[in-house]
C-alpha cells in the first residue's frame, strides 16, 4: 500500500463578496493506480456567474509510462429557472496517445416541490432579475427538491502509430449523461444516472484502446480502459449534523462486449459547520477481464 498523501490547500484572499471553493484529492491504492483531482472555482456576487478550473491526472503502473493529465476551464450561468454551463480542456500527449481536446455543456433544472426555481435557493432573490419572479421565489419549499441534469461531452482522441507504415488512429467520442436526483430536507439524497456514447466512426475490437478519464462517472473517480457504450448508476447520500456520507456505483457496458463497474463510498466532515471540509473515501474498479483497482481517497475543501 502506498502511503496516503495529505493535500495542502492554499487559497488567496477572494474578491469582496465573492465565494470561492478549492479542493484537492489524492488517490493511492492497489492495482498500481494513483490519481489526483484539483478544482478551484468562484461565483460572482449574487451567484449569477461562476467560473472554474480543473486539473486531473493519473498513473497506472505497468500499463503505460508517464502520467495522463487533463486541464480544463468552465463557466456557468444561473438563470431563474435553469443553470447552464460549459467547459473546454486539453490533454498533452503521453505514452498512451497523442494529445486530445475535450469540450462539453450541461443544463440543470431544479424543482422545489412542484415549482421550478433556481439551482441555489439562497440566491433566488438576486438571480430572479425582476421583482415579479423574485416574489414568486419567496418561501421556496425545500422539503422535497428534485433536479434533472443533462450533460454532453465531446472528445477528439488520436494515437500516433508506432511505425511509419501504420496509419493514425482518430475517433471523436460523444457522451450523453442524464442525472435525476431527489433530496429531502437537504438531508437525504438519491441520484439515478444513465447515458450513452456515440463515435464518429465504427470502433473495431482491433482498434487501439487506452485508459481514459475524459468523462466523469459516479461510483468512483477512476479512469476506465477502452470505449464506453452506455452506462447506468445510482448514488445515495445522507447528512447528519456536520457529517455527510454517500455511496454509489456505475456499470459501464463497453464496446466489444467489455464491462466495467465503478463503486465506492465517501464521508465528509465540516468542523463546527465551518467552511473547511475533510473527505475520506474508498473506491474500486472491476472489469469483466478480472482487472481490479482499489483506492483510498483523501481530500479537502474550503468554501468562503
Amino acid at each position: 500500500m502506498r502511503p496516503i498523501v495529505l493535500a495542502l490547500l492554499v487559497a488567496a484572499a477572494p474578491a469582496r463578496a465573492a465565494r470561492w471553493a478549492v479542493s484537492e484529492s489524492v488517490y493511492p491504492g492497489s492495482g498500481g493506480y494513483l490519481g489526483q483531482d484539483f478544482n478551484a472555482g468562484a461565483v460572482t456576487p449574487g451567484g449569477r456567474w461562476g467560473a472554474s478550473t480543473r486539473i486531473k491526472s493519473f498513473r497506472k503502473n505497468n500499463s503505460f509510462s508517464g502520467t495522463e493529465a487533463e486541464v480544463s476551464a468552465g463557466i456557468s450561468r444561473r438563470l431563474p429557472h435553469v443553470t447552464i454551463g460549459g467547459r473546454v480542456g486539453t490533454a498533452p500527449p503521453n505514452a498512451q496517445r497523442a494529445s486530445y481536446h475535450v469540450a462539453g455543456g450541461e443544463a440543470l433544472l431544479t424543482w422545489y416541490g412542484l415549482s421550478l426555481g433556481p439551482s441555489e435557493a439562497d440566491d433566488a432573490a438576486t438571480v430572479a432579475e425582476d421583482t415579479t419572479t423574485a416574489a414568486a421565489f419567496t418561501g421556496l419549499d425545500r422539503t422535497w427538491v428534485s433536479t434533472m441534469r443533462a450533460r454532453f461531452t465531446t472528445t477528439n482522441h488520436r494515437q500516433t502509430p508506432p511505425t511509419r507504415t501504420a496509419s493514425d488512429f482518430s475517433v471523436v467520442q460523444n457522451t450523453w449523461q442524464f442525472d435525476f436526483a431527489l433530496a429531502w430536507k437537504s438531508r437525504s439524497k438519491l441520484t439515478l444516472s444513465g447515458g450513452g456514447d456515440r463515435y464518429s466512426r465504427p470502433v473495431l475490437p482491433t482498434d487501439p484502446k487506452w485508459y481514459l478519464w475524459n468523462v466523469d462517472y459516479g461510483g468512483a473517480p477512476i479512469a476506465v480502459r477502452g470505449w464506453p457504450n452506455n452506462h447506468i448508476g445510482a448514488r445515495f447520500e445522507q447528512k447528519a449534523g456536520n457529517f455527510t456520507a454517500g455511496a454509489g456505483f456505475t456499470r459501464l457496458n463497453m464496446l466489444s462486449n467489455g464491462l466495467e463497474t465503478l463503486a465506492g463510498g465517501e464521508a465528509a466532515w465540516r468542523p463546527r459547520g465551518g467552511p473547511a471540509e475533510l473527505r475520506l473515501g474508498l473506491f474500486s474498479r472491476h472489469t469483466r477481464g478480472g482487472e481490479t483497482s482499489t483506492v483510498w481517497a483523501l481530500g479537502g475543501g474550503w468554501n468562503f
